[in-house]
């Protein structure tokens, strides 16, 4: 008697993991279509965990991928978002969500060689834009809490002339509140705008909806402040050789390649108005780490070493 109530037992817990299981892939993928069509861009969510009692969902590594026309890449990486929902309003018709935090990692914009933003092409911009009319608030739609951190924005431009200009602005934005969102539009544009707002970028219509959606945030005009610093580094698991013939592809593919000492593991040249070094060194077998730097009339330039940085380790990765 007593297996055999084990038994049940084993298979009504096996039933309920299975059921789980079933259930956050359905929702996932419903997520995934869901988000793709309202964004106009391929979205992808790496897992999600959804609970009944706690009235909580929880998405991770949701990854939006940037609009056709703009190249491969991520526009948002967003590792987590985490939401608690209330159930009872959702049963009568209302989206209520008292709390929302998101944890954005990564923001890339992509200038076009006709230049176009990659963030304008969203259906958020796109819709908006076209109305010009400010946002009414939605009945059924309601974000009471929202906490929001972001790391840092990738700005691509190939509207300056043959070579791209990539720099990196370090956002760090960390715990900041908003209360009382009242439109998916208005949550979008606030997360967009201020991931944005460090590099300053001009001439985004994602800034109008902002403006219609009852942001009251603009673009700050000035870059995020580095201490005085005009390098960015980063350590990598590869060989010397490797690491050293990279960096001078992404250099030549970037700017004016003028010297280069395989030995001493030294780059320089111009790149973006900006005079530019790159120093490799290897720290033990198979790993060296890369340091660049640029000025522009004696003034660092950060944000174009970050950019550089990024680009070699993107090369690097693949």
């Amino acid at each position: 008697m007593e297996k055999k109530v084990m038994r049940v037992i084993a298979i009504v817990i096996v039933g309920i993991f299975v059921l789980t299981i079933i259930k956050n892939f359905a929702i996932q993928t419903i997520v995934n279509i869901g988000a793709t069509q309202t964004l106009g861009a391929p979205v992808r969510v790496g897992g999600l965990s959804l609970g009944i009692f706690t009235q909580r969902v929880v998405i991770k590594n949701l990854e939006v991928y940037n609009p056709k026309g703009f190249g491969p890449g991520k526009l948002l990486d967003i590792p987590l978002i985490d939401v608690k929902y209330d159930l009872s309003d959702i049963l009568g018709g209302k989206l209520h969500l008292p709390y929302v935090n998101v944890d954005l990692q990564q923001m890339l914009v992509v200038r076009d060689k006709q230049g176009k933003l990659n963030v304008d092409s969203l259906k958020v911009a796109q819709s908006q834009t076209r109305e010009k009319k400010p946002l009414k608030k939605e009945t059924g739609f309601q974000i009471d809490y929202l906490k929001l951190n972001i790391g840092q924005i990738v700005y691509r431009d190939f509207s300056q002339g043959e070579k791209p200009v990539v720099q990196v602005f370090k956002v760090n934005l960390k715990n900041r509140e908003y209360r009382n969102l009242n439109s998916p539009q208005q949550f979008a544009s606030l997360v967009l705008v201020e991931g944005m707002k460090p590099a300053a970028i001009k001439g985004a219509q994602i800034y109008g909806v902002a403006t219609l959606a009852g942001m009251a945030f603009l673009p700050v005009g000035v870059a995020a402040m580095f201490s005085g610093s005009d390098s960015a580094t980063a350590d990598f698991n590869v060989n010397y050789d490797k690491a050293f013939s990279v960096s001078a592809e992404v250099f030549k593919q970037m700017g004016a390649l003028q010297s280069q000492d395989k030995a001493a593991g030294t780059l320089g040249g111009a790149l973006s108005d900006c005079d530019t070094r790159i120093k490799i060194e290897k720290t033990k077998d198979n790993a060296v780490k890369i340091t660049v730097s640029a000025r522009k009339f004696m003034m660092p330039k950060p944000e174009i070493a970050a950019g550089v940085l990024y680009e070699i380790t993107q090369k690097l990765k693949s």
